[in-house]
């Protein structure tokens, strides 16, 4: 889609899509369940953070399996949105993102350098 648009996102880019959120409120956001971890600052070593982590975010979400991600990704309807959270850390710099996979939209993305790990005021705004 950037292609044919001529677009060229940064990665750095921050960006809020209300159209797409405002979809997202009414949609389910699908949570990897192996994305959200917290990463020891000294030691580097990764722990996954508890489920209920994501009761800050105000709407409808569901945790799943990468298999049960495949399967949804084979089996969903092309006619509704798909929402997907990612998270991604690097170093000290971390990028909070919900893409819409039909469309091939990024709904929302944050980017915090400085920022060591996923916090729940991360997920809280993504429909503020």
């Amino acid at each position: 889609k950037n292609l044919e648009e001529d677009k060229r996102p940064k990665l750095y880019d921050e960006i809020t899509d209300t159209k797409m959120l405002s979809q997202l409120r009414k949609e389910t956001l699908f949570v990897p369940d192996s994305m959200i971890y917290t990463r020891n600052k000294f030691t580097g070593k990764e722990k996954l953070v508890e489920k209920e982590f994501f009761k800050a975010y105000k709407g409808k979400h569901q945790y799943a399996t990468n298999a049960e991600m495949i399967e949804m990704l084979k089996t969903r309807d092309r006619s509704k949105p798909f929402f997907i959270f990612e998270y991604v850390l690097s170093s000290t710099n971390k990028l909070v993102t919900v893409l819409e996979l039909n469309s091939g939209t990024i709904a929302y993305r944050r980017y915090q350098a400085m920022s060591y790990n996923l916090k729940s005021k991360d997920v809280e705004r993504l429909l503020d």
